[in-house]
């Protein structure tokens, strides 16, 4: 099963239109249509909100066949998860890979908040 078609029945169990989720996750609707028909495919940090979004672990999110894995986005050469997303490429166990990511990126946002605290001065 193919990202696009988790997303699908992710996205109708939760009974929300593309348009909704698009709006949630503040991304363009054609955007997310992309995901579901697997024309794109989405950064990891897109994870965390949509299975928020969705009401369901990150790891339902992802398909069971290991077809997929994080692939280094050569356009971000930045050091943060973001410079990572999900492709569709042969290779080891996805999930695996994604629940140590998980950690790195909570950690990531984590740092960024109390940066932007400090700044604030909060």
């Amino acid at each position: 099963m193919e990202v696009g078609t988790l997303l699908i029945q992710h996205r109708e169990r939760a009974m929300l239109s593309q348009k909704q989720v698009a709006e949630l996750l503040g991304i363009a609707q054609s955007t997310y249509c992309d995901w579901e028909s697997d024309r794109t495919s989405f950064k990891v940090a897109y994870l965390p909100k949509l299975a928020e979004v969705f009401k369901v672990e990150i790891t339902d999110l992802l398909p069971s066949v290991p077809n997929y894995r994080i692939v280094h986005n050569a356009n971000n050469c930045g050091s943060s998860v973001n410079a990572f997303q999900v492709g569709n490429v042969a290779t080891v166990d996805h999930r695996d890979a994604l629940i140590a990511t998980q950690s790195r990126l909570i950690t990531a946002l984590e740092e960024q908040i109390a940066a932007l605290k400090q700044k604030l001065g909060m």
